[in-house]
């Protein structure tokens, strides 16, 4: 599937099947540009991962960034695979009084890059309670001319306008007090952010 493109700098994804994922960095210009992207972007979630060159079998690690100097209509390959074993979520201790749990999740937006014609942006979704949340919905309402030409970790319902974005099935569980995050590229100026950005949960 396709994480971004700007037009020069393209990047794609496949899940692979033991949970790595391949990523290419595709330069489309005319001279060597540097094209990067995230883990979470792709679909992992972690604080350390192995990125393996396909080309040369060489490995190097990151915190989460992608990144790689790619010259001109050549095209970088990486295998990444998390190298740390995430935590397992602690099992809640029963009290004798049952007490009222509040819930509910917020959602922030932040804008990653901004090339005049279109731009890539990242939401951040937050459980702002003390246990886990099954599932979350994001709503916003993006500027006019802005539209939404591809969306990672989330399903959105329409690409203009006031856009509803909800968890895809591998990250639709959030921890508690824990975050996830989803992204889009869209046609437009990216200058001017989404507004009513709002985050409800079951």
């Amino acid at each position: 599937r396709q994480v971004s493109n700007d037009g020069t700098r393209r990047v794609l994804a496949k899940k692979l099947g033991n949970g790595d994922v391949a990523v290419a960095l595709f330069n489309q210009g005319g001279s060597t540009t540097t094209i990067s992207t995230t883990a979470s972007a792709i679909g992992l979630t972690g604080d350390s991962f192995t990125l393996r060159d396909t080309w040369t079998n060489t490995a190097g690690t990151s915190t989460g960034t992608i990144s790689a100097a790619v010259p001109s209509h050549g095209t970088v390959v990486y295998r990444v695979s998390g190298s740390t074993t995430p935590t397992p979520t602690p099992t809640p201790t029963p009290t004798p009084t049952p007490t009222p749990t509040p819930s509910g999740c917020t959602a922030t937006y932040r804008l990653i890059n901004d090339w005049g014609t279109g731009f890539q942006s990242e939401a951040t979704v937050t459980n702002n309670g003390p246990s886990a949340l099954d599932g979350w919905t994001v709503k916003l309402t993006l500027a006019g001319g802005q539209t939404i030409t591809s969306l990672w970790n989330g399903v959105n319902t329409g690409t203009t306008g006031t856009v509803t974005v909800k968890n895809t099935p591998y990250n639709g569980t959030i921890a508690a007090n824990g975050t996830t995050t989803f992204g889009f590229t869209a046609n437009g100026n990216g200058s001017t952010a989404p507004t009513g950005v709002t985050c409800t949960s079951p």
